[in-house]
């Protein structure tokens, strides 16, 4: 992971100003990855976007289910973050355009994720989560995924909402499936838009592609 977060600081250090997305679905690592390459520009050379707060929650997701097929039958599931319908996309793409053309931006306010002063001269924007995996790459100057094997999530989702966010273990089984199946059905082929492919399955970190533009 170091040489990779390296390698991502000396491009950005050629650009007078980059906007960086990096995503993945839930427990692939994009969190920890963004968070240790923002760590380590000095202090105001770079500003994070945590893109959560740009997910559609509460009744909407409750209330709206896809079909599709489903352990070799057809299945009713509700609508999780792996569709771009979970997502204000238009949102967070007006955000990242005002920081574009030169003006700061205030993201939304919530008691799980105060808003941020996000400031358009800031060298070195991360964008992360999974909303921005379903926007047009032209809006980034750099594209990072990450993903693992259903396996390896379903074992960092119990270590992580267990310990963390006090979720049911049975619960996390239950709905793991189901979870990773929107996954291949509507986020995975996303990642060939990506410039930079990270697998973490068994917790291993192996790079399966980076181009990094020349633009």
């Amino acid at each position: 992971m170091k040489k990779l977060i390296q390698t991502v600081i000396a491009f950005t250090n050629t650009r007078k100003q980059t906007v960086l997305r990096i995503c993945g679905h839930g427990a692939s690592g994009k969190t920890s990855f963004a968070t240790a390459l923002h760590q380590v520009y000095k202090d105001g050379q770079s500003q994070l976007i945590e893109a959560d707060a740009y997910i559609i929650s509460g009744q909407h997701s409750k209330e709206t289910f896809l079909q599709y097929d489903f352990q070799e039958k057809e299945d009713f599931y509700h609508i999780t973050a792996c569709h771009p319908a979970r997502h204000e996309l238009n949102g967070l793409k007006r955000d990242v355009a005002m920081l574009r053309r030169g003006m700061d931006v205030l993201t939304p306010d919530f008691p799980w994720l105060p808003e941020k002063h996000l400031r358009s001269h800031c060298p070195v924007t991360i964008v992360e989560g999974m909303t921005p995996t379903f926007l047009d790459s032209q809006l980034f100057d750099l594209s990072i995924f990450l993903y693992t094997d259903s396996d390896t999530e379903l074992q960092r989702r119990l270590e992580r909402d267990v310990a963390h966010r006090g979720r049911n273990p049975e619960f996390i089984r239950q709905t793991h499936n189901h979870r990773r199946r929107q996954y291949d059905l509507y986020m995975a082929d996303y990642q060939s838009q990506f410039d930079i492919v990270i697998n973490q399955s068994g917790n291993n970190f192996q790079v399966e592609k980076a181009i990094f533009p020349t633009r």
